[in-house]
């Protein structure tokens, strides 16, 4: 019960923003830590725990209710000195995207989960996630999908452990093609063949990923949210 009260709340303040949350609490992948009308606070299976104020002193009132964890996402326009203070690292902030619309069109590529095989391939061109050990656990789940032309490999996508899309790297020669499109429009629809929305979060400066989910008809939410990590 309290699952559903903290989707509806979360929904009714902003539920693009905080669709990464709504996800988690939807796949029963994370619990609800703290439901009140100061914010939310959940935490995912994987640890991750995700912060989000109602009011502009609602963090404030949450700090007694914050667990011990190593990466937090708090949903707010600026990083609360609570981090700062004690250490926390972090980048800029990132906002999130959400696909509402019909299925696309995948283009004239195949699409398959990549292996533990492919561990080489994958580290040497996608650098945003630092942990060998993370990149190998999405390739054993099947989370991390090649894109390939006949039986040339052109890149790969897939979804990260809250349920985000990401993990898009097309290679240096196969860009502006039109293939990076396609790999999401591909991630889109097979969020939706499970049954979930799909949603992504774009760093600040990205303007390519900006450009790119307005094409393919995203909606971005108006807050933003910062991924923490604690020394």
């Amino acid at each position: 019960m309290k699952e559903k009260e903290a989707i509806d709340a979360l929904v009714a303040h902003d539920g693009i923003s905080h669709a990464d949350v709504v996800h988690v609490l939807k796949t029963s992948s994370g619990r609800v830590l703290h439901l009140s009308h100061s914010g939310v606070i959940v935490r995912h299976d994987c640890g991750t725990v995700f912060v989000v104020p109602f009011e502009p002193d609602g963090f404030e009132r949450m700090i007694p209710f914050l667990p011990e964890a190593t990466l937090f996402d708090v949903h707010s326009p600026v990083v609360p000195s609570y981090f700062v203070e004690r250490g926390g690292k972090y980048d800029e902030g990132t906002y999130t995207y959400v696909y509402e619309g019909p299925f696309l069109d995948e283009g004239p590529y195949g699409h398959e989960k990549l292996s533990v095989d492919d561990f080489p391939v994958v580290r040497e061109h996608y650098h945003a996630i630092s942990s060998d050990d993370v990149i190998m656990d999405y390739l054993r789940r099947g989370r991390i999908f090649g894109i390939w032309q006949e039986k040339e490999l052109l890149g790969f996508a897939g979804f990260h452990e809250e349920g985000s899309m990401g993990l898009l790297e097309i290679f240096p020669r196969y860009r502006h093609r039109g293939v990076g499109l396609h790999a999401e429009s591909f991630l889109i629809n097979e969020a939706m063949r499970m049954g979930q929305v799909p949603f992504c979060n774009v760093y600040f400066s990205n303007k390519a990923s900006m450009a790119l989910q307005k094409k393919l008809g995203l909606a971005r939410g108006r807050i933003p949210s910062h991924w923490i990590e604690m020394q």
